[in-house]
């Protein structure tokens, strides 16, 4: 499953639209694909800066496009949810079970306590 592949998926647009809607009517700002797209370049710019491999760059990218599904469900908990549909979204693709590991941490990144731990902390 590759970046171009998650930002053409039908279920993965679906809960960032619903998502979308859920903070639209509770006054939050865009959270839109647009949103989801912007994320998913700068968290790549950011690991190409520090000279992680391609690997581990099209993998931010999944989970910055990603980072909001949760809010479909629950925006208190959007980064639990999300992290926990990730993984469901993608455990029938071909994926392996330590890359969507690695999207569910990267996801968490999203939770305000999560950001207090380094990224390789997260990943590793």
């Amino acid at each position: 499953m590759t970046y171009s592949e998650i930002r053409k998926n039908e279920e993965v647009l679906a809960f960032i639209k619903k998502g979308n809607a859920n903070l639209g009517a509770m006054g939050f700002t865009d959270h839109s694909e647009a949103h989801s797209g912007l994320v998913a370049e700068r968290a790549a710019e950011i690991l190409k800066k520090f000279g992680y491999p391609e690997k581990d760059i099209e993998l931010v990218k999944i989970a910055g496009f990603m980072h909001d599904i949760g809010n479909a469900i629950n925006r208190t908990h959007h980064a639990e949810y999300g992290a926990l549909l990730a993984n469901d979204l993608l455990k029938d693709t071909d994926m392996s079970l330590e890359e969507r590991l690695y999207l569910r941490s990267a996801t968490m990144m999203n939770r305000q306590e999560a950001r207090k731990m380094s990224y390789q902390q997260l990943l590793s």
